[in-house]
C-alpha cells in the first residue's frame, strides 16, 4: 500500500527537492511516517486484543495474562519491534522515492519507472498466503466435521451416560425405575463400553505384547450399540465375543478358541462387526464384549432417549428419578457427543483458529488488491483516458485492469496450491480415518479469492473508468 501510494506523492517529493531536501531528509520522514502509523495501529491492535481476550481464551483453552507483558523488558522489546516494522515497512518506498531527480518526476518518468517488482512480488505473497489458509482451513473443517458426525454405531445426541451409577446390587431395581420414565428406550449397565472405553487385557502374540480391550456389559446393551453379532444371538454369560480385528490379529478360529484374561477362561461364542471405540486418530483395536454377571459392579448406566422426546426435560427426570433412587445427586451425567467432542477438542480448537486467521488473511489480501487498484489506476490514467477516447466502454476499460489482478491470482494459486496439498496431507496422516483430499475445494478457494480481487479491482477502477479523458490527459 505505501509502494502504491509514492506515484500519488510523487509531485510533492519534486517539490520538496527543488526547494531543498535532500535523499536523507525524504528517507527519514518516509520511515517516520511508516513508524507513526505502526504505532497508531498497534494502540487500536491492543484494544483490539483486550476486547477479544476472553474469546481467544475460549478458543486456546488457556488463560491469556497481558499484565504479565507490562514489565519494563516486555515494554522495551515491544517498542523496539514497532519501530523496526516501522523501518521494515517504510524504507522500500522511502528509498523509491528519493532516488529519482525532481526533473524526471514533474515529467512523468517516475511513473513508469515505478513499476517496480515489489509491489508484484508482495501482493502475489499475500494472494498465496491467502489461498494456502483457505485450503487448509476448508481441509481442517471438513475432516473436523467428518469426525464429529461419522457413525460409531451409536445415537450420539439421544444417548446418557451416568458414571458410577449404583452397587452391583442395585442394578436391576434402578434400571427399572430408569425404564418407567416415559420417554426412555432403552438402559444399559456396562463396566468398560465404546465411549468410556474398557478394561485393558494385554496378550503376548509372535514375541509382541497385544492390548485387547474388554467391554463388560448387559443384554441391553444391544438396543443402545448398533453391533452385528454373528451368529445373532450368542450373547450368554460364560462366553465373549470378539471382534474381527481380534480374530485377524490372533488367526484363530472361532468355533474352538478360548480366551483368556487374567486366571480367567472363555469360550469365543460370536464375532462382532468391526466397531469404533476409540477416537478416529487411531485404528480400530482388538476387543471382546462379555457379558455382566449380577455381582460385577457397573461403571457406567447408558439411557437411549426416544426420537421424538425433550431431550433435556427427560435428562432431567433421569436425574430426579436417580438422584431419588440412590440417595444424593449425580456424579456425572453428560450426552454421548459430549464426550465425542472432547476427543477431538484439540481439531476444533486448530479449526476456529485457522478460520480466524484465514479471514485476517483475506483482510489483509483485500487491503493489498485495493493499494494495487490505485496504483494501476494512478500508473495508467493517460492510457484510460485514449481508450475512451477511441471508443473503449468503461466494462472494457475495467476487463483490461483486471487481467493483471487475475495473473497475480492465478499465480498464486499455482504456487499455493502443491504447499496447501502438501500441508493438509501431512496433517490428515495423524487420523486412521481421514477425508480425500479433493480438487473441489482447491476450486473453492481459487473462486473466493479471484471474486473478492475482481469486485475490489472493480469499485477501485469504476471511477477511473468514469473519469472525463480529457481532464485525465490535460494532467498528464
Amino acid at each position: 500500500m505505501t509502494v502504491a501510494q509514492t506515484s500519488i506523492r510523487a509531485n510533492e517529493i519534486a517539490t520538496r527537492k527543488l526547494l531543498g531536501a535532500d535523499n536523507k531528509s525524504i528517507i527519514l520522514q518516509g520511515l517516520l511516517e511508516s513508524i507513526v502509523m505502526i504505532f497508531i495501529t498497534s494502540i487500536l491492535g491492543f484494544a483490539i486484543a483486550l476486547l477479544l481476550r476472553p474469546y481467544f481464551e475460549n478458543v486456546l483453552n488457556s488463560q491469556i495474562h497481558l499484565e504479565t507483558y507490562l514489565s519494563v523488558q516486555y515494554i522495551v522489546i515491544g517498542l523496539s519491534s514497532l519501530i523496526l516494522i516501522g523501518i521494515i515497512a517504510g524504507i522500500i518506498p522511502a528509498l523509491m522515492t528519493s532516488k529519482f531527480q525532481p526533473i524526471e518526476i514533474l515529467k512523468g518518468r517516475y511513473k513508469r519507472k515505478l513499476k517496480s517488482i515489489y509491489s508484484k512480488i508482495f501482493t502475489s505473497f499475500q494472494y498465496t498466503v491467502s489461498i494456502v489458509l483457505i485450503i487448509v482451513g476448508f481441509f481442517i473443517l471438513l475432516q473436523f466435521n467428518f469426525l464429529i458426525k461419522n457413525n460409531i454405531g451409536v445415537d450420539k445426541n439421544r444417548t446418557l451416560i451416568i458414571s458410577q451409577p449404583c452397587s452391583a446390587s442395585q442394578k436391576a431395581a434402578l434400571k427399572n425405575e430408569i425404564m418407567k420414565i416415559p420417554d426412555v428406550e432403552a438402559a444399559s449397565f456396562t463396566a468398560g463400553n465404546p465411549i468410556d472405553g474398557g478394561n485393558n487385557n494385554t496378550e503376548e502374540i509372535n514375541g509382541e505384547s497385544v492390548g485387547f480391550q474388554i467391554f463388560t456389559v448387559d443384554s441391553s446393551f444391544y438396543q443402545i450399540f448398533d453391533i452385528d453379532i454373528t451368529p445373532t444371538g450368542m450373547h450368554q454369560l460364560g462366553g465373549v465375543i470378539m471382534n474381527e480385528q481380534s480374530m485377524n490379529i490372533l488367526n484363530v478360529d472361532t468355533t474352538n478358541y478360548i480366551a483368556k484374561f487374567g486366571n480367567n477362561e472363555y469360550p469365543v461364542t460370536g464375532v462382532a462387526k468391526d466397531f469404533h471405540f476409540r477416537p478416529l486418530t487411531k485404528p480400530i483395536g482388538p476387543a471382546f464384549i462379555q457379558p455382566m454377571t449380577d455381582d460385577r459392579y457397573p461403571w457406567s448406566l447408558l439411557v437411549k432417549i426416544s426420537p421424538n422426546a425433550d431431550l433435556f426435560e427427560t435428562a432431567k427426570q433421569i436425574k430426579e428419578t436417580h438422584t431419588k433412587f440412590i440417595g444424593h445427586s449425580l456424579q456425572e451425567i453428560k450426552f454421548i457427543d459430549e464426550t465425542i467432542n472432547q476427543w477431538y477438542e484439540k481439531e476444533s480448537r486448530l479449526s476456529q483458529l485457522i478460520t480466524i486467521f484465514s479471514v485476517f488473511s483475506i483482510v489483509i489480501t483485500v487491503m493489498g488488491i485495493f493499494a494495487m487498484a490505485l496504483y494501476q489506476v494512478e500508473q495508467r490514467k493517460k492510457e484510460i483516458a485514449i481508450r475512451k477516447i477511441n471508443g473503449a466502454t468503461v466494462i472494457q476499460v475495467l476487463n483490461i485492469l483486471n487481467y493483471d489482478s487475475v495473473k497475480y491470482v492465478t499465480l498464486a494459486f499455482i504456487i499455493g496450491a502443491p504447499i496447501s496439498y502438501y500441508i493438509v496431507n501431512r496433517w490428515l496422516e495423524n487420523f486412521a480415518y481421514r477425508i480425500s483430499i479433493t480438487p473441489i475445494v482447491f476450486l473453492v478457494a481459487l473462486l473466493i479469492v479471484l471474486s473478492l480481487t475482481l469486485i475490489s479491482v472493480s469499485i477501485m477502477t469504476w471511477q477511473a473508468a468514469n473519469a472525463n479523458p480529457v481532464k485525465s490527459l490535460s494532467s498528464e
